[in-house]
Formats: C-alpha cells, sequence, structure tokens
C-alpha cells in the first residue's frame, strides 16, 4: 500500500473512506461484538453485516478484527469511555464477568456437593 497506517497524514484518509454505516459497524467490531449482536442492534440481517464487514477490511486493508482494533488503537479511534480498556496490544479487552456457581438445589451443584467442591 505505501502508506504508513500508523502516521497522522495516513489516519484520515483511510477512515474518510468508510461510510457512516460501516464506521459504525467497524466501532461494533472493534469492541468485540458478533455479527448476529450487531446485527440485532442495527436492525439489519447478518448477511449484511457481513458484507459491511468485508468492505470495511478491504478498506482500511486488514484481513481480521485483530488487526482492525489494532489499527483503532493506533489511531486512537476508541471512544474516551473505552480507551481505558484497550491494552498495550491494541485490543480492547472485554469486562470480566464473575464465574457462576451452581446453586445448591441444581444436579451441577448437587455433583459438585459430593465431590467435595
Amino acid at each position: 500500500m505505501g502508506m504508513n497506517p500508523g502516521g497522522a497524514q495516513a489516519r484520515e484518509p483511510i477512515i474518510q473512506r468508510l461510510t457512516t454505516r460501516e464506521r459504525e459497524v467497524a466501532d461494533y467490531i472493534t469492541r468485540g461484538r458478533s455479527n448476529k449482536y450487531i446485527a440485532a442492534e442495527l436492525g439489519v440481517s447478518q448477511r449484511t453485516i457481513e458484507a459491511h464487514r468485508a468492505r470495511i477490511f478491504m478498506k482500511v486493508g486488514v484481513r481480521n478484527a485483530v488487526e482492525l482494533t489494532q489499527h483503532y488503537a493506533r489511531w486512537n479511534l476508541f471512544r474516551p469511555d473505552e480507551q481505558a480498556r484497550v491494552s498495550q496490544h491494541g485490543a480492547v479487552r472485554q469486562r470480566q464477568h464473575p464465574a457462576r456457581v451452581p446453586q445448591a438445589g441444581s444436579a451441577c451443584g448437587a455433583m459438585l456437593g459430593r465431590l467435595g467442591r
């Protein structure tokens, strides 16, 4: 491509190549959302999201969501509330959920009780 994706001059033309909808889909992709989730949020079909995703990757010059997320981190395109979640490797960390503990009344909980947890 000959462009330096990390440079300030290269940032604007690449991002300007995306339509408003593609930019919206790219934001969801970089937050680790699935095509199914994005489609439901935007009220379109999964196939539409797949098409947007393919065009985004082609326009930005990446092969997958990880590379797109790395570009977003390099170009500081994350929203301010997401900046704190971006790791040093350019990946967005997902919120940590506590492990589900089986209830004592469930079959799994009963088995764990027999095993002495």
